[in-house]
């Protein structure tokens, strides 16, 4: 009976190393499965950017050195002004894109052209509104027959062309004594907000930004430290290009958006007394077909930024925007008429 059992004795301790061996499938289908929280990332190709948290447009445009009617084109973007973190941009020309057509530009060169040496009447952006219609939003029991029935007919009335005025930037009219001429800038067709700014919104308009000082409350850090709040009321009053994806009066292609404002539109052949005489009374203008929705107001409610103990100021903005397509900029006279006349494109 001893050599029985060591002879059975091996073929046991055999089958114990051999059940060691395999997988304990039993231990394993009860094991939970973790599953990760980071998201996966987005396979970046060659001419493309992930946007990082708190990134925009414009330091998206600095890193590639891209102009940002290019990135705004590329990626058609309604409200290049509102990026998301994770979104995919081009930076170079996507494949199959196709710019603008070059006659199109021609012939708005021409119809601006046409008003040079007339006397135009510009209106101010309050008049230019009243003549607009308000489209109410759908009705709850209206049909979408009733609805852009409504929407139709309350375009039948809508001027086809406006000419709003409003003040230069004159830093932006500078006069070349070495010429004889006077450089007309960019620039001086565009005034900045608290938030809109001409070198980044380059396809909107400031008419006007009226700054009025509101109310004050305390305030203070996680420290305890306290502060008197400013509150700043900012009224702005502007026109937006439903195309969004031009610069308008970018004619350079400039490389560096900070150069827009600079750029020489044209000139104008002028001696020092007369640029002295007309320089001063000189205005701008826009000539420009309104669009839908035509006005909508926002903002006012929130700050733009947050308060700090350098800046005790919110800042609120509140902005009548009027949706058009921006054809020209017309450079005045004290008498309104026209002395020079560029495409917005």
């Amino acid at each position: 009976m001893r050599k029985l059992f060591i002879v059975l004795a091996i073929p046991v301790c055999f089958g114990l190393v051999a059940c060691a061996a395999q997988p304990n499938y039993t231990t394993m289908a009860k094991t939970p499965i973790v599953k990760s929280d980071v998201a996966p990332q987005p396979v970046v190709r060659s001419g493309e950017h992930v946007v990082q948290q708190g990134e925009t447009l414009y330091s998206v445009s600095r890193l590639y050195g891209v102009p940002l009617r290019d990135l705004i084109a590329w990626n058609n973007l309604s409200r290049p002004e509102q990026l998301e973190a994770g979104q995919t941009l081009h930076v170079t020309s996507p494949p199959n894109f196709s710019p603008a057509v070059d006659s199109e530009k021609q012939v708005l060169a021409e119809q601006c052209k046409a008003y040079i040496g007339t006397i135009v009447v510009p209106q101010s952006f309050d008049t230019a509104i009243k003549s607009l219609p308000v489209v109410a939003p759908k009705g709850e029991f209206e049909t979408a027959v009733e609805y852009n029935a409504r929407r139709s007919a309350a375009s039948d009335n809508v001027p086809g062309i406006l000419i709003i005025g409003k003040e230069p930037n004159r830093e932006y009219l500078k006069y070349d004594a070495d010429n004889q001429q006077l450089n007309v800038q960019r620039g001086a067709f565009f005034t900045d907000s608290a938030y809109y700014s001409s070198s980044v919104h380059t396809s909107v308009i400031v008419i006007a930004s009226a700054y009025k000082p509101g109310g004050t409350y305390e305030a203070s850090n996680a420290f305890g430290k306290k502060a008197t709040i400013q509150i700043v009321q900012v009224t702005t009053k502007l026109i937006a290009s439903t195309k969004p994806s031009i610069s308008l009066f970018d004619q350079t292609n400039a490389k560096h958006t900070l150069a827009l404002d600079s750029a020489v539109l044209g000139t104008l052949p002028l001696n020092p007394t007369e640029t002295k005489q007309l320089r001063p009374k000189m205005h701008v203008a826009f000539v420009i077909s309104p669009k839908e929705p035509f006005l909508d107001k926002y903002g006012g409610d929130f700050p733009l930024r947050q308060p700090t103990f350098q800046n005790p100021s919110d800042v609120r903005e509140s902005v009548s925007r009027l949706s058009a397509d921006i054809r020209c900029g017309l450079l005045l006279d004290g008498s309104n008429k026209v002395l020079a006349s560029y495409p917005a494109y």
